[in-house]
């Protein structure tokens, strides 16, 4: 694992300065805390752009329009005095094949010189395969591009897979960006990263030939040698100096969304999670479930920020992204990984903020439409004021360093950790405990109060997302079955959960709006009706066994 975490430079490219080091055990072992002790003085190097194939790991960051001179000057400060000019172009199928599957191949004119550059992801949320070859290239336009150059890195046959059955007529120009980039590189004791200061714009044409821009204004931070916490250290001086935050909209991402007339991408729900190996280690196993936590919390949360008007869905996914990772901390708990006080309580911070959305949707999208079919009178809650745009505390500070400690923990190499053989037997233990003690409460869901109902409801949660984590230690014939029943059961209890809510912010305002009463009564007959679904649903789950 050290050796997939770093890539050392020739020693005559930085005068034999950029070694490899490694986090010291921190006292209280926190994943924040190795971040605190290793933002380290800067210091900067005068090292020529190189272009090598390799996977590369940055991170993308947004900040404020009013910190653009602040961090133009610091960048001078460390070396960036000349800017350069940009100018690429995006190939891809009419529809859109590439970009779909989350490959950019690029056409960009860097001074005289244009490069082609192919880009692929991988199971990591920040590093990707990049191919980079020189076009030769006289006079004006752009060159014509060449798939076959790609043939022989692991990017090509992504390429071609993503490709088949079509044509090479098929590729052409689809958006192109215009950008002047600022560059330094800077260093730490356990890495070298390049800094790229990136304005402009992006422009394509919509189907009516029309032509859109969106602004570019973002920073980015790659390895370039060492460790993948030196580009989360320099990420974390830029969220406490000048407010910046994570972004994982690529300008290819922007470009896409642009061409077609779309304001962002759909939603993005959790997936499977699977190991690399068919005997993973504790690291790989942490790593993965850390790993897809952030492939869902992360875009979700980039469209957020972006200010998007219709953002209910990326909300509740974003939601379900960070209780799926409180659900990992118990699990990581196992291998004694912890995250700090602080860190805990502002994830449930934003967690009980996120809820507050949640709540007003359920009175405004469903039970008021619900309750007007029925011909009832309109409900009028006060005590819910408007809701601000939810960027405005997940662009905040302790959030977005959060997000860094979460990064900094999937993409950590543990120095000590369980043997492989107890990690695994104590998760296994920890699914069979969890299974026991939900069966036992759901064989009596019907007499028990709405509360120990709700304790249900959170620990089949973490089974289910426990089961998703770990599916390669499940059957996997009987798993998707298994899942499929398992998700019927959670969502009558999470309607349940729902109209309990309403009620309880319904009761107060009775006596002050009579018409209240019918949505009341509504109300209490919809939870009788959800109560006996949700324990039928209950019985077929444990009607099954388990899969593990």
């Amino acid at each position: 694992m050290a050796n997939e975490l770093r890539r050392q430079l020739p020693a005559t490219a930085c005068q034999g300065q950029a070694k490899t080091h490694y986090w010291p055990k921190c006292p209280d072992g926190s994943i924040f805390q190795f971040l605190v002790c290793h933002v380290c003085e800067l210091e900067c190097t005068n090292m020529d752009s190189l272009h090598q194939d390799h996977q590369e790991f940055e991170l993308k960051l947004v900040f404020p329009a009013e910190k653009l001179p602040a961090i133009e000057k610091f960048l001078r400060s460390k070396g960036a005095l000349k800017r350069q000019h940009l100018q690429a172009a995006y190939i891809d199928t009419d529809d859109f094949r590439l970009a779909r599957a989350g490959i950019a191949l690029r056409l960009r004119k860097e001074g005289r010189q244009w490069v082609q550059t192919l880009k692929t992801g991988t199971s990591s949320n920040f590093a990707r395969l990049e191919h980079e070859i020189v076009i030769p290239h006289r006079g004006g336009g752009i060159p014509a591009w060449s798939l076959a150059a790609h043939a022989e890195h692991p990017a090509g046959a992504e390429l071609m897979k993503a490709l088949v059955n079509t044509s090479a007529e098929g590729l052409a120009v689809r958006y192109s960006t215009d950008i002047w980039r600022r560059k330094a590189h800077l260093k730490a004791r356990n890495g070298l990263v390049e800094y790229a200061l990136d304005l402009g714009q992006i422009k394509a044409f919509d189907s009516q030939g029309t032509e859109k821009t969106v602004p570019v204004m973002e920073l980015e931070i790659e390895l370039l040698s060492g460790q993948r916490s030196a580009v989360i250290a320099h990420a974390l001086m830029m969220v406490k100096r000048f407010g910046a935050s994570i972004d994982t909209r690529g300008k290819a991402q922007q470009g896409f969304t642009l061409a077609n007339g779309i304001q962002s991408i759909p939603p993005v729900r959790a997936e499977l999670a699977h190991f690399a190996n068919s005997k993973p280690s504790d690291t790989e196993i942490i790593s993965t479930i850390v790993q897809s936590c952030l492939a869902q919390i992360l875009p979700n949360l980039s469209e957020i920020n972006a200010g998007i008007n219709l953002y209910d869905e990326h909300l509740h996914q974003l939601r379900v992204g960070l209780r799926r990772f409180k659900s990992a901390l118990k699990i990581l708990a196992l291998n004694h990984t912890y995250m700090t006080e602080l860190q805990i309580q502002t994830l449930e911070q934003v967690f009980q903020l996120l809820g507050t959305y949640r709540d007003s949707n359920f009175i405004a999208e469903k039970l008021s439409p619900a309750l007007k079919a029925s011909k009832g009178p309109a409900i009028q809650l006060e005590i819910m004021a408007p809701q601000k745009h939810p960027s405005t505390f997940l662009r905040a500070k302790p959030f977005q360093e959060l997000l860094l400690a979460i990064i900094a923990l999937g993409n950590h190499n543990a120095e000590s950790s369980l043997p492989n053989s107890l990690l695994k037997k104590r998760i296994i233990a920890m699914l069979d405990s969890t299974f026991r003690d939900t069966k036992k409460q759901a064989a009596h869901f019907k007499t028990i109060d709405d509360l120990k109902r709700h304790r249900l409801r959170k620990k089949l949660k973490f089974l289910r997302y426990s089961l998703e984590f770990f599916g390669d230690f499940c059957q996997r014939n009987k798993r998707s079955k298994y899942l499929k029943v398992m998700a019927t059961a959670l969502e009558s209890l999470g309607n349940y959960n729902d109209i309990c809510v309403a009620i309880h912010e319904l009761g107060p305002s009775v006596e002050k709006h009579s018409q209240h009463w019918f949505a009341m009564g509504w109300l209490s007959a919809e939870q009788n009706r959800v109560r006996e679904q949700s324990n039928e649903n209950l019985k077929s789950l444990y009607s099954l066994k388990k899969i593990w």
